[in-house]
């Protein structure tokens, strides 16, 4: 039995950028412009409702991003116990 290995964080959009190959590969993996994807990466975030396809991409390459990076809300983690 083998275990899984922890995800690689990428903490920034340019981690992003590179992992998944650049502006083309991320407009053909979105179905997004190169244009939309370029002014993604000036403006620092990338478009909300490619959130999930590519969330699921890095997971399929070993990586994991900052739901942060598609202007989305992360849950919290609950640390305590319920009262």
């Amino acid at each position: 039995m083998s275990k899984k290995q922890p995800l690689q964080y990428l903490p920034t959009l340019c981690d992003v950028h590179r992992k998944l190959g650049g502006t083309v590969a991320i407009a053909r993996l979105t179905g997004k412009s190169a244009g939309s994807i370029s002014n993604a990466k000036r403006r620092g975030f990338y478009p909300r409702d490619a959130y999930a396809v590519m969330r699921d991409e890095l997971e399929r390459l070993g990586s994991q991003a900052p739901a942060s990076l598609w202007r989305q809300v992360e849950p919290l983690q609950n640390t305590g116990a319920a009262a």
